[in-house]
Formats: C-alpha cells, sequence, structure tokens
C-alpha cells in the first residue's frame, strides 16, 4: 500500500495508468539496468506519466495542425 502512494505522490497526485503499473513491476523483477535505475532513487513510474502525457500532448498538436489544413483545403476548396 505505501508502494502506490508513493507512486501517485512521484505522479503528482495522478493514478498511474497500467503501463507505469507495469513498467515499475517490471522495474521490480528486472535484475538489469532497470533494476540498478530504480535502485539508484528514480521514479520509473512517475517518469513513464510524464513521456506519456508529453506522448499525448505532442499528438494532439500534430491533430490539430492537420485539422487546421484540412480545414484550410476546404476553404480554398469551396472558394473556387
Amino acid at each position: 500500500m505505501a508502494d502506490q502512494r508513493a507512486v501517485r505522490r512521484a505522479s503528482h497526485g495522478i493514478a498511474p495508468t497500467a503501463f507505469a503499473q507495469h513498467a515499475r513491476g517490471h522495474a521490480e523483477r528486472e535484475p538489469g539496468p532497470v533494476r540498478a535505475a530504480a535502485a539508484a532513487g528514480l521514479g520509473l513510474a512517475a517518469i513513464t506519466v510524464q513521456l506519456e502525457r508529453e506522448g499525448v500532448r505532442s499528438f494532439c498538436d500534430s491533430y490539430r495542425q492537420l485539422l487546421g489544413c484540412i480545414g484550410r483545403q476546404i476553404a480554398a476548396g469551396a472558394a473556387q
């Protein structure tokens, strides 16, 4: 239970996603670099949540640009 609270604090109160939970579980079992990073105090679950947010934000930005491009093409076609 304490581990879940630590993960929530590390992710600024946001419950971890399924992927973040998987990453944390993997870090606990992995004898290689993932475990070493966790042992060094790197919050892998929090990092995963941050990367997920950044990926979604990047996708949304690209999607808005695509919609704007489509809108301009529609407007240009309607003007002809």
